[in-house]
């Protein structure tokens, strides 16, 4: 800028006094200084301003001239202010014309900070050249010029320019740093307002529910803190959310004109007019990017470190959330797995006070729901055992376990398992006890009956290998029995006959006893009346248990109906009664009853049976009775109390096995020298009885058939040789499947009928029958065993087959070979 102004008269050599130019600068500087430092702020108090005043006090009497020359950044010089005496002609030109080569001087002096004067003419010094430092580096210089009719400078002028130049540097390093000053605290201002808006965000985004409202929360909060044109967020989840300029709420979805953008390093960078900043937690998987706009106006690195922040702030409320979704997905599946478990758990105190418990342990103590405001009852036992385990946890510093025997819940002995392990809990002074509880009674029955079952199997297997050799004595005994039955007719022989029937009979029973240990009976259950039952073997009772026993019938007929095997059933009545007969060696009464009852509840636990109604069948005795350890054994299998070749221990384990069976149970009473009461419990139905008429006998005719008998007793093939023999049938015998097979191969005619038996040893009574029905699709099968049952004809062809089961007598073999004919004519 140059200024041009006129000479005055009072700066003429004439008038000129020396030493008054350098007072005035001073004065004048001083003036000027003092208002910078104490004057109001004015919309010229910035750097030019201050060029302009100094230049103007420079050339009030003390110079012609005055140039401000001043470095740009690139280093070159700039003609900043010129004033001058050239009247209405160019100052620079004038000054250029009154100091050749100033310009070079100038530029010297900027560089090396120093002071030059010019002296055209001997000492008289007509310039003055002060370079100017502003933050301790070049930053211009100043030149004052005298016109050749005045005074040259003396030394004091020097000094005063230089002074003045100084001062003017320090004015202007003030300035700067006066706007420095204020542009920092204009900055510092607006920091502080994003770090508010930052802040408020960071609380609203830590109590966002899910994604989608940190999404927003963001977005919105980046737009406002920075003055963005656009936000944007993207997640790696795939939510995207944006808000721009005018846009009161921010919308889900993504932006095509933020994806070049987004592009590059994942690192907080500056792209153009974006900020770019991952959101991430420190270490942790990246969650997203944000980004931010403005148009027009630069973005800071302070607002890309604030954007950071921000962006610290949505990750961490992102993390927070997965965090929570974790913890809210790990105690639903605590909850499940704590309330569904099979075993108790309960939260206890030191002192054994339960404070929490889950519904096992609801279930296994009968207590109320956890908060119901009713106290739980806990048995003493469990008090004691919650005690000792926490003395026990305690001492070893890890968790204990404790089995307790015996403890009575709900009026039962239960037995416990324990474990226990000390918790301790935020906000509670005291640790707790966490116990499991498992209720492990049935578990131990259940095991105890699993070994008794295995240990029957083993006696089964042994006693039907017995049987099946005993049924075929006894179906020789009852076989030659009956057909001395028809030879003789001396009456003591006829009762010495019946007397080996009798006998074998009693036998065949035993046998039966001996097949069903170790496994189910076989049972044909059929609809009856108990008492009916009863009633009908009122006589046979009687004649069993002497006549030195009392009996005494007490049948409701409205008791009501049961499905049980009647066979077994009337077994079972009999066994009872022998068993009564020999407890009263002296005589008593048996008393047995039948009478309807509905089993409920607690009875219904005890028993094992499903709540109902039930008929209930009473042998009672007044005799010798039986001890607690006696009761306890009295249904094993084998058990008796009776001497050598009077018992066999499977009278009682047969009615069990028969109640159980059949949905009932059986329990026991007894008092020693008092008596004893057998009650069984029988589901009641309301099923019709069904009355089987007795059919006559059937007439036998003799046979025409060829019949290939497969056995390999030899004494009792020859028997049912000599039964189908004498009824007018052809036999061929084979004592093993095999003989048989090639016998049947061999023989040319036709065979009509197949008797085997079950097992020979090699090839199979099924097995021989299969293989020759295929040869010989017309061949009737008549099976026969001791151990078996009608199952075995499974693999027949259908309406072909019949079952005998042994022992039999020779009229039930002809009956069921006559039976199998009729069927094929």
């Amino acid at each position: 800028m140059m200024t041009r102004r006129a000479p005055t008269t009072a700066g003429s050599k004439v008038d000129e006094v020396p030493g008054d130019r350098a007072s005035d600068l001073r004065r004048r500087y001083v003036e000027l200084r003092h208002a910078q430092r104490h004057g109001a702020p004015s919309p010229r108090s910035d750097e030019a301003a201050l060029l302009d005043a100094f230049v103007e006090i420079a050339r009030e009497g003390f110079a012609d001239w005055v140039a401000v020359d001043l470095m740009d950044e690139s280093g070159a010089t700039i003609r900043s202010r010129l004033v001058g005496a050239d009247g209405d002609g160019d100052a620079a030109a004038a000054l250029e014309k009154a100091v050749p080569g100033l310009a070079g001087v100038v530029d010297r002096v900027i560089v090396s900070g120093t002071t030059e004067t010019w002296s055209p003419e001997g000492d008289a010094v007509r310039a003055v050249v002060v370079g100017l430092r502003v933050k301790d580096r070049a930053y211009g210089a100043v030149s004052f010029v005298l016109a050749p009719e005045r005074n040259p400078y003396d030394r004091d002028d020097l000094v005063a320019a230089e002074e003045a130049a100084w001062g003017l540097g320090a004015m202007v390093e003030r300035r700067l740093l006066q706007d420095e000053s204020r542009a920092a605290l204009r900055a510092t201002q607006r920091m502080a307002r994003q770090l508010h808006q930052v802040f408020a965000a960071t609380v609203s985004v830590s109590g966002a529910r899910d994604e989608v409202e940190v999404a927003t929360t963001v977005v919105q909060s980046a737009r406002r803190v920075f003055d963005a044109d656009l936000a944007t967020l993207e997640l790696s989840s795939g939510l995207a959310a944006w808000t721009a300029r005018g846009e009161a709420h921010a919308t889900l979805g993504r932006r095509d004109d933020v994806a070049a953008p987004l592009e590059g390093p994942d690192e907080a960078r500056r792209v153009g007019d974006w900020l770019i900043v991952p959101v991430a937690e420190r270490d942790a998987a990246r969650y997203g990017v944000l980004a931010v706009r403005r148009e027009g106006r630069a973005l800071s690195s302070e607002d890309l470190e604030i954007a950071t922040l921000l962006a610290q702030a949505a990750a961490t409320a992102l993390g927070s959330r997965v965090l929570a979704r974790g913890i809210e997905r790990s105690e639903a599946r605590l909850r499940a797995l704590v309330e569904t478990a099979p075993v108790g758990i309960v939260e206890a105190s030191v002192d054994g006070t339960p404070r929490w418990w889950n519904r096992a342990a609801e279930r296994i103590f009968a207590w109320p729901p956890p908060g119901a405001g009713t106290l739980p009852t806990v048995p003493r036992a469990l008090a004691a055992a919650f005690g000792e385990l926490a003395r026990e946890v305690g001492e070893r510093g890890g968790p204990a376990v404790r089995d307790l025997v015996d403890v009575e819940v709900r009026g039962r002995a239960r037995d416990l398992t324990t474990a226990a392990a000390r918790v301790e809990l935020p906000d509670e002074p005291d640790s707790t006890l966490m116990v499991l509880i498992d209720d492990v009674t049935d578990h131990r029955q259940l095991k105890a009956e699993v070994a008794h079952a295995q240990q029957m199997e083993l006696r089964g297997q042994v006693a039907s290998t017995v049987a099946h050799d005993f049924n075929n004595l006894i179906t020789l005994i009852t076989g030659y029995a009956e057909i001395l039955m028809r030879e003789i007719d001396e009456a003591h022989l006829v009762e010495m006959v019946r007397d080996i029937q009798s006998t074998a009979s009693r036998a065949s029973r035993l046998t039966a006893q001996l097949q069903s240990i170790g496994r189910a009976p076989a049972l044909d259950p059929v609809v009856l009346a108990p008492g009916d039952v009863v009633r009908a073997n009122a006589e046979v009772l009687e004649r069993v248990v002497g006549v030195d026993v009392e009996v005494e019938l007490r049948l409701d007929d409205g008791a009501g109906a049961i499905r049980v095997d009647a066979a077994q059933f009337e077994q079972m009545i009999l066994n009872l009664a022998i068993n009564a007969r020999d407890a009263m060696p002296d005589g008593g009464r048996l008393v047995i009853a039948v009478d309807g009852v509905e089993v409920a509840g607690a009875a219904a636990d005890v028993l094992r049976v499903e709540p109902g109604r039930f008929v209930r069948v009473s042998v009672s005795d007044t005799g010798i009775g039986m001890d607690e350890e006696t009761m306890a054994r009295c249904f094993d299998t084998f058990f008796t109390t009776k001497g050598p070749l009077q018992g066999t221990g499977l009278g009682l384990a047969s009615a069990r096995r028969l109640a159980e069976a059949s949905g009932g149970a059986i329990s026991v009473r007894s008092t020693l020298a008092v008596g004893t009461t057998f009650e069984v419990l029988f589901p009641a139905t309301r099923e019709a009885v069904v009355t089987e008429l007795a059919s006559a006998a059937p007439r036998r005719t003799r046979g025409f058939a060829t019949i290939l008998v497969a056995e390999d007793d030899d004494a009792l093939r020859r028997l049912m040789v000599q039964v189908l023999s004498r009824n007018g049938y052809q036999v061929l015998e084979g004592a093993s499947g095999e003989e048989a097979r090639s016998l049947a191969e061999r023989y040319e005619g036709p065979i009509d009928l197949l008797v085997s038996d079950v097992v020979l040893g090699g090839l199979s009574g099924p097995e021989l029958a299969t293989e020759l029905q295929g040869s010989r699709p017309s061949l009737l099968v008549l099976l026969t065993s001791g151990t078996a049952d009608a199952s075995v004809l499974a693999g027949l062809a259908a309406g072909t087959s019949m079952f005998l089961a042994k022992p039999f007598r020779p009229s039930a073999l002809i009956d069921g070979v006559q039976d199998l004919l009729a069927r094929r004519d």
